[in-house]
């Protein structure tokens, strides 16, 4: 029996845990652009589209990974020059 489930989407309890997985995964290549952290997990947990991710969750159903994806209609990532000037000036 596997110890885990993936799943397309997220709530939004789970939001939060999504954008730390993010950054986490990212936060080298953006941190210089995207940091501090407060920001950017606010940016993300602001600009994520459940629409395009893959979740997997454990037995208990807490958030343990995501994947992202991008299509010609949209992205997990999917903010814009606006978002970014509300979380940064």
């Amino acid at each position: 029996m596997p110890e885990f489930t993936i799943s397309s989407g997220f709530s939004d309890s789970e939001c939060a845990k999504v954008a730390y997985l993010y950054w986490q995964a990212f936060s080298a290549k953006l941190g210089r652009l995207l940091g501090p952290d407060k920001r950017a997990l606010a940016f993300f947990g602001q600009i994520i589209d459940p629409a395009y991710a893959l979740i997997a969750r454990d037995l208990d159903q807490n958030v343990i990974g995501v994947a992202g994806y991008k299509t010609a209609k949209g992205a997990l990532t999917a903010g814009g020059l606006k978002d970014i000037a509300q979380h940064y000036g």
